[in-house]
């Protein structure tokens, strides 16, 4: 795990995005149990039958990602909670699966976001943190009924298709 979260994020600012978001996969967030993986492209298109979780898939990306560019102010809303209507923060009442709730054990919810890095961007990363890179970066995010961790990998561990 990495530590310079922060200046990982400024990275991402930085850059405006050019850190590539190659695939995102979710678990236990509203409609979707345990997702395979989505690998993205320039275009992705998400095609399926009526409340099979499309949009489910596009919210939790952009809390995933929210998250990651504004984990402050997250941070604040989920620890303390203090909700509101924004849809991109996450709400446990509103985003965990509503059948689990009121289960003894509960899973958390959990997103996992690859990079693909240019060199440039392995480059910046590792004279910022002075970590060695190869070209993906592994973003875990795990979030329960009042906390989140946000762990980030270098080099992929063994990410199995269902978690």
């Amino acid at each position: 795990i990495l530590d310079g979260f922060a200046e990982l994020c400024v990275i991402i600012s930085i850059n405006g995005g050019i850190m590539r978001l190659e695939s995102f996969q979710v678990n236990y967030f509203r409609s979707i149990k345990n997702s395979e993986p989505i690998f993205l492209n320039q275009k992705t298109i998400i095609v399926g039958k009526n409340n099979e979780g499309k949009s489910n898939y596009l919210k939790a990306l952009n809390i995933a990602l929210t998250i990651l560019l504004d984990r402050k102010r997250v941070e604040f809303f989920i620890r303390r909670k203090r909700y509101f209507s924004d849809d991109s923060i996450y709400n446990w009442e509103r985003d965990y699966p509503v059948n689990l709730q009121n289960k003894k054990e509960q899973s958390k919810t959990k997103f996992i976001l690859i990079f693909n890095l240019t060199q440039e961007d392995i480059e910046r990363i590792k004279s910022l943190i002075e970590v060695e890179i190869k070209s993906s970066l592994i973003v875990e995010i795990e979030i329960d009924k009042n906390d989140f961790q946000l762990s980030i990998y270098r080099k992929p561990k063994n990410i199995r298709k269902k978690f």
